[in-house]
């Protein structure tokens, strides 16, 4: 064989595993926004297993603020809650401390105490489990935060347990 026959036989020969690579690579990169977006369709069902998972924990309340990624969550969001006693309410709903070492959090418009649940960043372990992080805050000396464990178990997500990182 000549050196030119050889050299048009590798290149393609490269050329052919470059597009089998980008092939593979485009195919891997559509399952992946795939996945992305099947799970985020399975964000907020998450936040719901949590939020009544801490309601559960703190019946003692007249209302619960709702808390997603440090903001009010959507009026979608919170027609979730619409069977729920005490009252459920975003996070917006909290009247501004009378002053600053006010010891509970209350309503705005009842002027009633309540607490505030919260759940942040989502962080996926698996199709069927995640860890959440989250917490409750009632005032000054009665909060905690830590990871919320939930799987997936027959079409449902749900608390496992919650890891208490940070109490006061």
């Amino acid at each position: 064989m000549t050196p030119g026959k050889t050299s048009s036989r590798n290149l393609g020969a490269v050329a052919g595993v470059l597009l089998a690579m980008f092939s593979f690579s485009a195919c891997q990169y559509g399952q992946f926004g795939a996945d992305a977006a099947a799970r985020a369709a399975h964000e907020d069902d998450i936040r719901e297993a949590i939020f009544r998972y801490e309601m559960k924990d703190h019946r003692f309340p007249d209302v619960v603020f709702l808390s997603i990624n440090n903001q009010g969550p959507s009026d979608a969001f919170m027609k979730r809650f619409s069977d729920v006693k005490p009252a459920v309410k975003k996070w917006s709903a909290i009247a501004p401390a009378k002053k600053p070492a006010q010891r509970w959090i209350n309503d705005r418009e009842t002027g009633k105490p309540g607490v505030a649940l919260s759940v942040g960043k989502i962080t996926w372990t698996s199709d069927h489990g995640v860890i959440v992080a989250g917490g409750y805050y009632c005032g000054v000396l009665f909060a905690g935060g830590g990871d919320f464990y939930v799987i997936q178990k027959d079409g449902r997500w749900i608390v496992e347990k919650f890891d208490l990182k940070v109490v006061s």
